[in-house]
């Protein structure tokens, strides 16, 4: 793969695992060093040590992107480790699947803090840094969620909705300082959240079925299909586009 990002630091919130994991591996792939965010820090330490034992730069740090203190204490960890951060791609988001009438004011905070806080934490927290930076980029990962409605799923759809509008707006802020700011917007796709779904449907072979069929790609999404579009919205091969939601769903909305 070209080297494109050699050079570069990019952090990954929520690394450790799924489309974070494959997220983090690309951008090494392409020459970035990386910083692995995780709540959760035992697959982010062992993604981070195999990343290393390929010739990787990659450090896992412990992170509640729901926690300003915390998001402040990996900002300076990531400065003190590599010097510099060129790219944040805020991945990390959690979702409860209820209606707005089974929908605890508390399950309602949980996802809005980890799914739209967390991503405008960590951007306060990055771009004082990335100003002086060349190629400067955040990457927002939204959902066809937020685009279109998901029945039983009114938390997790405002959430990407919001991190929709709020990519705009910081591509806004940010342009004057170089920064790009873009939303990659998956539809389903095959990671351990999607499985545990799937396994609670009452026939899953079937739910897997419809999930397929949903797609005129006809199959569901890959972690790896998501990483290619963040690879390409960080490189310079973007350099002209900020602001902008990239659907990556298989033909999900062309529909």
């Amino acid at each position: 793969m070209p080297r494109h990002l050699d050079g570069r630091v990019a952090i990954v919130t929520g690394g450790g695992r799924g489309i974070g994991r494959a997220i983090a591996l690309r951008l090494a792939d392409g020459g970035a060093a990386v910083a692995i965010g995780q709540r959760s820090t035992q697959a982010a330490e062992e993604l981070a040590r195999g990343m290393r034992a390929s010739g990787a730069r990659a450090r896992a740090f412990p992170l509640d992107v729901r926690d300003e203190a915390s998001v402040e204490r990996m900002a300076e960890s990531v400065l003190e480790e590599f010097g510099r951060i060129d790219v944040l791609c805020n991945n990390a988001g959690t979702g409860i699947a209820h209606s707005v009438l089974d929908t605890t004011v508390a399950d309602f905070e949980t996802v809005l803090r980890t799914n739209v806080l967390g991503a405008m934490l960590c951007a306060k927290h990055a771009v004082p840094h990335m100003t002086a930076m060349s190629g400067a980029s955040i990457v927002n990962i939204g959902s066809i969620a937020g685009l279109v409605g998901f029945s039983n799923n009114a938390t997790y759809c405002a959430s990407k909705g919001a991190i929709i509008s709020l990519t705009k707006q910081m591509a806004l802020d940010f342009a004057v300082n170089g920064i790009r700011v873009n939303c990659v917007c998956p539809g389903f796709v095959e990671t351990e959240q999607m499985r545990e779904f799937l396994a609670s449907q009452p026939n899953p072979t079937q739910a897997e079925a419809d999930a397929v069929a949903l797609h005129p790609l006809g199959r569901i999404g890959r972690p790896d299909d998501i990483a290619g579009a963040v690879a390409f919205l960080v490189s310079d091969d973007a350099s002209f586009v900020t602001g902008a939601t990239l659907t990556v769903d298989g033909g999900y909305l062309a529909q």
